[in-house]
């Protein structure tokens, strides 16, 4: 395929993300997403030039230009992120509608994870929404059973919501149940299955990395300072949001047409 088509979606998607952000800091924050963008820090309004997907941000130098404040890197990597999401969805070369609808899912997907890791929240809103068209997509555009994904779904998401309510929230939190439950009505039981599996894994090896670094931080810091830590000091607490590691998941198994069981039984 012509790699001015690639181009063309990826510069697409990379527009949308734009738009994404601004929906990702102001849901919930009391402003509409209509009015002009703003420096988080001084208030400034944004020129068209500080405003074009990924470049300004590197023709900036990540600072504003106003009051010189860091720029967050939230912005150019949600806008890769969707570009990519654009490139894989139109590469199927599938019927536009479905098009549409997968890439809406997956950029609900995004704006999910966004916000949990800006929140650790799951958006009511955005994880209904994708379950409806994950639902949508694989019964009423694809070839799956209505029947079959709900029961994917309702299996898939039953463990987290056990998990939620034997723990009080403190192991798993509701809205990985939710976001497990569009999994399942978008890829099935098996393939859902080895989505969540995998956000298992890569959630355990980027949890190990986060562990390793602050571990080492703190050995840093009793060095430097030459004082002991308190007990409480030096217990390690971190939260890591789980939705991007599902979500993650969930689009390496659709569009890789990766099974895990595949690879452990044979």
């Amino acid at each position: 395929m012509d790699p001015f088509y690639f181009v063309s979606w990826f510069v697409l998607g990379t527009i949308f993300g734009s738009f994404l952000n601004v929906l990702i800091l102001r849901y919930h924050s009391g402003k509409g997403v209509r009015g002009r963008s703003r420096c988080a820090s001084c208030g400034k309004g944004l020129s068209w030039h500080e405003l074009v997907p990924i470049i300004s941000f590197f023709a900036l130098r990540g600072n504003c230009t106003s009051c010189g404040s860091k720029i967050s890197y939230q912005y150019p990597i949600v806008e890769m992120i969707s570009g990519v999401i654009f490139v894989f969805s139109f590469s199927l070369s599938l019927p536009i509608l479905s098009t549409i609808v997968l890439i809406s899912i997956f950029w609900l997907f995004l704006f999910i994870s966004a916000y949990d890791l800006l929140h650790t929240i799951v958006p009511n809103e955005g994880v209904y929404l994708t379950a409806i068209l994950s639902l949508i997509f694989s019964v009423g555009l694809g070839n799956a059973y209505f029947l079959d994904q709900i029961i994917s779904g309702i299996a898939l998401a039953l463990p987290f919501y056990i998990l939620w309510v034997v723990s009080k929230g403190m192991w798993m939190g509701l809205g990985d149940a939710k976001v497990a439950l569009s999994i399942g009505f978008l890829l099935g039981l098996s393939d859902g299955a080895s989505a969540i599996l995998i956000a298992f894994w890569i959630g355990a090896v980027v949890a190990l990395i986060i562990l390793f670094l602050d571990w080492q931080k703190r050995a840093l810091l009793m060095r430097s300072s030459k004082l002991k830590l308190s007990k409480r000091a030096r217990t390690i607490k971190r939260e890591v949001p789980f939705a991007p590691f599902l979500a993650l998941g969930a689009f390496i198994v659709f569009f890789f047409n990766v099974n895990v069981f595949n690879f452990l039984l044979f």
